[in-house]
């Protein structure tokens, strides 16, 4: 959740963008949801509870359904906690990323060596330099995806946010 702040000092796009991602995570903080549900119990048991049941049935039952309605109000937030998560799961699948990028822009750099360090292949011989070059290009596009796909992932969850 976010950081509280006073949104009379944003503008109202980013005050408004704020106010929407405050209610969709609103649910994944149960501080903010603890203080309230005694209020939504009664608000749901008030409108669905049978009345005329004799005090020790309806006891019972309404013991039960609060139970069912508590474990159904946990599982509510944890589903709300993954969905509003795929901003830190994506800070972390690009993380991975940047770290698996860097890992093929060192074998691009081993392969460009190498491709410089041996001769030109022979006319009869193995194709060494011709499939070492083949190969750089192929870790340098690898790495250069890896890359895009962090940059492209990110500017599709601001939008989504937006």
């Amino acid at each position: 959740m976010d950081k509280p702040v006073n949104i009379a000092g944003l503008s109202l796009t980013d005050a408004l963008t704020r106010a929407r991602r405050g209610g969709r995570a609103i649910f994944t903080n149960e501080d903010a949801v603890s203080p309230v549900f005694n209020d939504l119990w009664l608000s749901w048991s008030n409108a669905n509870m049978p009345k005329g049941l004799p005090d020790d049935e309806f006891n019972e039952l309404a013991e039960k359904c609060m139970e069912e309605f508590q474990a159904g109000v946990d599982e509510a937030m944890q589903q709300a906690r993954c969905d509003v998560q795929p901003a830190d799961a994506l800070d972390r699948v690009a993380d991975m990323l940047n770290d698996e990028s860097a890992a093929a822009w060192q074998i691009f750099n081993v392969l460009a060596f190498m491709a410089e360090a041996i001769p030109d292949d022979y006319r009869d011989g193995l194709p060494v330099k011709c499939t070492l070059i083949n190969l750089r290009e192929g870790v340098e596009k690898l790495a250069t995806n890896l890359m895009d796909l962090v940059h492209n992932a990110k500017i599709k969850a601001e939008t989504v946010d937006e």
